[in-house]
């Protein structure tokens, strides 16, 4: 027959070990769900920036994609009036190479060189479009801040 001290320390042997399995399985699960907690908010976090970056480039874009269908517009407009009207010498082979350059897929406004912006400058001031005179300087200044940065 065994003794009593024995097999309190055997119970007691089985309870500790029973007790150390069940904490090493609590701190497994905490692990796993910081692992995953970690992941999800790394995720959310990329979500959340990228969709900062889309919709400042978006914003940017629509911008200049507004002020270049603007522009192509009116030298269009001016190309067409003048060959009816014939108010103004204008050179339509520079033109229609600007028009060019804007009707590229992909073409940053770095199209729009100095000489180009000052001939575009001469002819709607020539037509008195102040509005498309000031559009022009403004994507001119536009551009020369986009090189700078």
């Amino acid at each position: 027959m065994e003794s009593l001290e024995s097999i309190d320390a055997s119970e007691m042997e089985d309870a500790y070990a029973d007790d150390n399995l069940q904490q090493r399985d609590i701190d497994s699960a905490h692990e796993k769900l910081k692992t995953v907690g970690l992941r999800n908010g790394i995720q959310l976090g990329k979500e959340e920036k990228l969709q900062e970056g889309f919709n400042a480039g978006i914003r940017h874009s629509a911008k200049q994609s507004y002020s270049i269908a603007k522009l192509r517009g009116a030298l269009k407009t001016v190309m067409v009036t003048n060959m009816l009207q014939r108010k103004v010498d204008i050179d339509y082979d520079a033109l229609q190479h600007c028009l060019d350059n804007l009707d590229a897929a992909h073409t940053p406004l770095t199209a729009l060189t100095p000489a180009v912006c000052l001939q575009l400058e001469n002819v709607f001031e020539l037509l008195s479009l102040h509005a498309m005179t000031n559009l022009v300087r403004n994507l001119y200044i536009s551009n020369g801040e986009d090189k700078q940065a």
